[in-house]
């Protein structure tokens, strides 16, 4: 590597000393002021040899060491202090003087914090560049240097390193540098040249010196460093420089010797940036993205001036490139980690803050803010318990206040009384060197899941109920039996004009209500199914009706209109009661604390496609019963009327409503394909209005009103049940039939007696609930041993078995108790008569028969049997 022309206070130097020897052989007698001008001459000369020996350590050691943290400062202190043996003191300062290190630890600091040492260093951040003083330290002269120093990664100005150099070597060499000169004043014809040799070699060592060091930092800089002139000229360059651009000659132009690596633009920023120093002086550092051989980097250069002509004027431009490619990929990975971690925050919806030690929340995300109704950055420094609970104090039982105490994950469920919800919190602890530092807060709204689990437990509770009811309605049915029974049998030993006739008849239709209301217990508690057939409404509803006249205060006005040509509905008779008894009991306690008038109407009407029933709801065009049920009471407001049909909503006080009433009347009448509409308004009262799908117009059949005569029988029937006084009641029923029997009240007897005398029986009658044996078990184990015998299986209510699964085991009847004598007659005639096209009409006479009977008895119900709902 050629150093020819490296630097223009070089050859200033070699120049001096051809001058000093002239001017020694032509004015040897001027020795006091030549001896004067040489001294101050030689002192400049080596301020300037010092000053340039500090910025090219500095810029080597600045090149390694990023004046990021004190232990970087120090490695840099220690750096120079090897480096420089004359070394005084170095000192790393901040800008606001801060003493960053120091070369002596022990160094009593009041020198660095005098005014002139704060002057000295603000001139030198003021005109960014080198400051150099003679001062007095400890009572030695020094030269004191000092250089602004910058940040490797954006250039900015941190402070200065000032640094002193003991001048004792300085003035040691001018006292010699004198003596030289008197002596070669007194031998200067003898010693002239000599004396011209030995200045000319000493100022070529210093060069060959300072080249040396120069190469060394260029050889092993792990940066692209580069020296030019104003001609653009390369004329030092570091190592790293020819494993990219390739080995060329030094001196060449700077763009010429980055064309074909670099793209044409990047080169004209880079020249461009050197201009732009030439015509201001001033440092520049800036971030490029650059092409190199086809590849995207990304550089940090900084270029700063190094040497200056005899105006002042930057003449060598030094250039540091860092290739930072990697740490910008680093960076766009972080930001890009951050910001998916940001889009994942906010995806959550479950609400999720991140809370400071004081319960401040730091961050919260989109389902947070939308929840609380505000920006997510209005949450930013509230307290937690203020935006979620709207509290003043952390809340009792506060998950965070308990993380705090052991730092450990707690939940709690708490509830926020202006948004009306309730929130499943979880806290989780933020751990940072083994100490807590914040919390995760992370809150799920189960206010639905709450309601709903509310409402599970009252439909266990109504499951409850229902359950209890079918053991009730066991066990009544099985009381109901022989009072029915025996009843029948009063009756038919009792003439036509005896006065307990009349007597009998009222006993018997109390105990056919009292069966009716066991199965329509049954049918609300779903324990037995709803069976839907036609029916005339307004028989239903002229019962209701004088039921409710009864029950309901006098202060109660009905107003009725009762179509009684309106048709026939395709429904459950039981379930089109209970629709009217709940509105019209809904109806009456809208009225309860004043007088009003209560009102039932009953009508025929047809909806045609044009009416706007068809387009707001499911209705098809066609004929349909409407019933209206109206009250002149408190009415409802609008926000009442949305939510009235839904499952145990109610308006009425704990312990008077379970909210149920109203959505069983909506279930009931969807299930017909019907529609239900209301209109209230709160002083005016309410109009509810049920339209059910009317059945096309069909000729009835004339029914017998009185029942055929019972058909009697022959054979040996076995019956068994566990209730003795039942037993006792079908024995006689069937001698009075005409048939033989045996009874018991033990299932394993009578599995005996079959077992002794498999033909002895003709029929079994069994009971479904007894102890050891059941009717099923009973069943089977007969049929197993006589499959051609008839069973007839009888039960007050059983969840184990129904009528189908009972035949599909092989057993011919399923009779609920109370079993009326017809249907008992009926049906062992059915089984055990010979001529079964007989007995099959007699069988459709009788139940046409019993089933008009019994449809008005199934609407004679009490009116808290109906379930209200508002």
């Amino acid at each position: 590597m050629s150093w020819d022309g490296f630097s223009s206070q070089d050859y200033s130097d070699r120049k001096l000393a051809l001058s000093f020897g002239a001017i020694v052989l032509v004015l040897m007698l001027a020795l006091s002021s030549v001896a004067g001008y040489l001294y101050t001459r030689l002192y400049e000369k080596e301020e300037n040899r010092l000053s340039s020996m500090l910025v090219t350590i500095f810029a080597d050691s600045v090149a390694k060491v990023s004046f990021s943290g004190k232990y970087h400062t120090r490695q840099f202190v220690e750096e120079i202090k090897a480096r420089i043996p004359a070394l005084a003191f170095i000192s790393v300062e901040g800008i606001d003087g801060e003493i960053l290190a120091h070369s002596q630890q022990d160094m009593n600091d009041t020198y660095l914090r005098e005014e002139e040492s704060a002057s000295s260093r603000s001139l030198s951040l003021k005109n960014d560049g080198i400051v150099s003083t003679d001062r007095v330290y400890e009572g030695r002269i020094i030269k004191e240097v000092l250089l602004p120093y910058r940040s490797n990664l954006d250039g900015e100005v941190m402070g200065v390193v000032r640094i002193g150099i003991k001048m004792e070597e300085v003035y040691k060499e001018k006292q010699t540098t004198i003596f030289t000169i008197l002596v070669l004043i007194i031998i200067l014809t003898l010693m002239a040249i000599s004396g011209i040799l030995l200045l000319s070699r000493y100022f070529g060592s210093a060069h060959r010196a300072l080249a040396t060091q120069l190469k060394g930092i260029l050889a092993h800089a792990p940066l692209l460093i580069s020296i030019t002139n104003r001609d653009g000229r390369l004329l030092a360059r570091s190592n790293l420089h020819e494993r990219l651009f390739g080995s060329k000659a030094d001196g060449e132009n700077l763009p010429r010797y980055l064309d074909g690596h670099l793209a044409p633009d990047n080169i004209h920023q880079l020249t461009a940036a050197n201009e732009e120093i030439f015509a201001h002086g001033r440092p520049v550092a800036r971030e490029l993205e650059v092409l190199l051989h086809g590849q995207n980097r990304t550089w940090h250069v900084s270029k700063f001036p190094i040497a200056h002509d005899a105006h002042g004027r930057p003449n060598l431009i030094c250039t540091f490139i860092h290739d930072i490619s990697n740490r910008k990929l680093a960076e766009k990975s972080a930001t890009e980690a951050k910001e998916q971690w940001e889009r994942t925050f906010d995806a959550i919806t479950d609400i999720v803050a991140i809370l400071d030690q004081d319960l401040r929340i730091v961050r919260a995300n989109v389902a947070a803010a939308d929840m609380f109704g505000m920006a997510p950055g209005d949450m930013i420094g509230r307290y937690c318990y203020d935006v979620f609970c709207d509290a003043t104090a952390p809340c009792t039982g506060c998950p965070e206040l308990r993380t705090l105490q052991d730092m450990g994950n707690h939940q709690a469920v708490t509830h926020n009384p202006k948004l009306g919800k309730s929130f499943d919190v979880a806290c989780f602890p933020l751990i940072e060197e083994g100490k807590l530092s914040g919390f995760v807060h992370v809150a799920k709204d189960i206010t639905r899941s709450l309601m709903l689990e509310e409402k599970l437990r009252k439909s266990q509770k109504m499951e409850a109920l229902g359950t209890l009811a079918g053991g009730i309605a066991h066990d009544f049915n099985n009381i109901l039996t022989p009072i029915l029974g025996y009843t029948e049998l009063a009756l038919a030993r009792t003439a036509p004009d005896a006065p307990l006739l009349a007597d009998l008849q009222q006993i018997r239709a109390a105990g056919e209500r009292a069966r009716d209301l066991v199965r329509q217990i049954l049918g609300f508690s779903r324990q037995e199914s709803q069976e839907k057939k036609p029916f005339q409404p307004h028989l239903v509803v002229k019962e209701v009706i004088k039921l409710l006249r009864s029950s309901l205060p006098t202060t109660i006005t009905f107003e009725t209109k009762i179509a009684t040509d309106c048709g026939t509905i395709l429904a459950d008779p039981t379930q089109f009661h209970q629709i009217i008894m709940n509105l019209c009991t809904n109806a009456y306690q809208a009225m309860e604390a004043t007088d009003g008038t209560l009102g039932i109407h009953l009508s025929l009407v047809t909806i045609v496609e044009q009416d706007h029933m068809v387009a707001s709801s499911e209705l098809m065009p066609g004929d349909y019963i409407l019933l209206s049920v109206s009250d002149t009471g408190c009415g409802m407001e609008h926000r009442t009327l949305e939510r009235i049909f839904d499952p145990f909503f109610t308006t009425k006080a704990d312990g008077k409503g379970t909210g149920l009433g109203l959505s069983v009347v909506h279930g009931i009448v969807k299930s017909c394909h019907g529609h239900i509409e209301v209109d209230s308004e709160p002083g005016k009262g309410t109009v509810f209005r049920v339209y059910l799908p009317r059945l096309p117009s069909q000729p009835t059949p004339e029914v017998a009103v009185q029942a055929s005569p019972l058909p009697s029988g022959q054979g040996h029937i076995l019956v068994v049940d566990d209730e003795e006084i039942i037993t006792i009641l079908l024995r006689k029923l069937l001698e009075r039939l005409g048939y033989r029997a045996t009874a018991v009240n033990d299932s394993r007897m009578a599995l005996s007696l079959i077992e002794a005398q498999p033909s002895f029986f003709d029929l079994l009658i069994t009971d479904m609930t007894m102890p050891h044996l059941t009717g099923i078990e009973l069943a089977r184990k007969v049929l197993a041993m006589k499959a051609d015998i008839p069973i007839i299986l009888c039960t007050g209510f059983s969840e184990l078995i129904n009528k189908e699964q009972a035949h599909a085991i092989g057993i011919r009847a399923y009779l609920t108790k109370p079993i009326s004598v017809r249907e008992l007659a009926l049906t062992l005639h059915q089984l055990l008569a010979k001529d079964e096209s007989r007995v099959r009409i007699e069988m459709i006479s009788a139940a046409e028969i019993e089933s008009q009977s019994m449809l008005s008895r199934q609407v004679k119900q009490d009116s808290k049997q109906g379930e209200s709902g508002q």
